[in-house]
């Protein structure tokens, strides 16, 4: 069951977004991976702050082109 909600919600995110919005979170990951690169500080707190940040945007982005 966990399988088929992940799968409809991937492909709902997968259609609705046009190409423009896909590179556009493709931009905004490289971007952040290249601040991420030049920051000296690679402490696992911080590490572990952007993986939540990049779980929020990903949340509200399956929740944004959910209709309704």
């Amino acid at each position: 069951m966990f399988t088929e909600i992940k799968n409809h919600l991937y492909t709902e995110v997968v259609y609705k977004c046009t190409k423009s919005e896909t590179q556009q979170i493709l931009e905004a990951v490289i971007m952040l991976l290249i601040i991420l690169q030049h920051h000296t500080l690679h402490t696992k707190l911080s590490r572990a702050g952007t993986h939540f940040g990049f779980f929020i945007f990903r949340n509200k982005k399956i929740r944004a082109t959910r209709p309704g």
